[in-house]
């Protein structure tokens, strides 16, 4: 699921970066439903993100802070946020420093995928510390975090929190200022992944088929609670609740994400080992999701892609620089498994190779 996540974000931010403007039509049926399946890429990725993590950490024994798995996951946090800002950081030159403007530090207090995991990682620690101590069932908390966030994204939404707060903490609680992943309601599925994980760890030797069943029947209910959600809100409202609305869209966004999850565990049930080159778009999400990001949309030291051909190239065109990306982003992968399984530097690893090129070099 996190290899798929990964693929989708790399096509998502391909084509919607660099597709010219007179290919962007909704009358094209291919660009229509590409348009609406990319809405799911991201609740895939923090669906994945929250699972991965809740596995691992209720695993790990005892939730208490000297546990390796939660200072390793607030280690991690840490370093989500601060590459999160580094990627979105104006300038890296003192002397530009004095001039960045207004709207240049609002795109840098925007909050993006990274800050969004890393306070999730961060708050389902917390939680779970927190339900731990007071003797309460964990994945009773994790659901009811779920169902408070997703219900109250739309109320979170419409207060002007600029108002109230330093942009810096508005941006986490609104999308009006620039933000692409508040955590109302973006932080609802990484929870909503957490109570899958704690699920899995505690029945590890569920049989994939049986597995499959239950998260189709969960989709299936979570689908219906949306229509009934959106027949309550047209039904009683003169004017249509936007927080209702709201509430039944991340539910219905959820039900997707569980019916994608319940192919996946079919498929995986067929087959004995997942592909080498599966195992490494899971196993390297971070490093590819910071890659990507750097060159399709450049940072304070690099221009990417999108100044260079923004919205101008082809859907061919567009589909020749994912292939291109993908196979350097496998090679890197690739080298970076070289080096670990070697134990080597990455300076040695280029020295070898630099000497196997051109013989009689030391």
């Amino acid at each position: 699921m996190r290899a798929l996540a990964v693929l989708l974000m790399l096509q998502g931010h391909t084509i919607h970066a660099l597709l010219a403007s007179e290919f962007r039509s909704m009358d094209s049926v291919l660009y229509s439903y590409w348009y609406a399946f990319r809405g799911y890429t991201a609740p895939i990725f923090m669906f994945t993100a929250g699972t991965v993590f809740s596995y691992l950490l209720f695993k790990s024994g005892a939730i208490e802070l000297k546990n390796r798995r939660v200072r390793k996951g607030i280690r991690r946090a840490l370093i989500l946020l601060g590459i999160g800002y580094f990627l979105r950081f104006p300038t890296f030159k003192i002397s530009q420093l004095a001039h960045i403007t207004e709207e240049q530090w609002n795109i840098f207090f925007a909050v993006d995928a990274l800050q969004l995991i890393a306070f999730g990682l961060l708050i389902i620690i917390s939680v779970s510390i927190l339900a731990q101590k007071i003797k309460v069932n964990s994945l009773i908390v994790l659901l009811f975090m779920t169902l408070v966030i997703f219900g109250s994204a739309g109320f979170v939404k419409s207060v002007e929190w600029i108002n109230i707060l330093p942009v810096v903490f508005a941006s986490y609680l609104s999308d009006s200022y620039g933000s692409l992943f508040p955590l109302f309601p973006w932080l609802g599925y990484m929870f909503a992944g957490a109570c899958f994980g704690l699920l899995l760890s505690r029945k590890d030797e569920i049989a994939k088929p049986k597995l499959a069943l239950y998260v189709l029947l969960a989709a299936c209910l979570l689908i219906l609670l949306s229509f009934l959600l959106q027949l309550v809100n047209y039904s009683f409202f003169e004017a249509s609740a936007k927080w209702l609305s709201s509430f039944s869209f991340s539910l219905w966004r959820l039900s997707i994400v569980l019916l994608i999850n319940t192919v996946v565990i079919i498929g995986v049930s067929k087959i004995r080992e997942l592909p080498g080159i599966v195992q490494l778009y899971g196993k390297h999400s971070l490093m590819i999701y910071v890659v990507h990001l750097i060159i399709i949309y450049g940072s304070a030291v690099i221009a990417g892609l999108t100044y260079v051909y923004g919205q101008s190239l082809t859907l061919l065109e567009c589909l020749l620089v994912f292939v291109i990306m993908n196979i350097a982003i496998i090679g890197m992968c690739l080298l970076i498994e070289i080096i670990k399984n070697n134990k080597l530097s990455i300076a040695t690893y280029i020295n070898s190779i630099y000497r196997k090129i051109i013989p009689g070099v030391k």
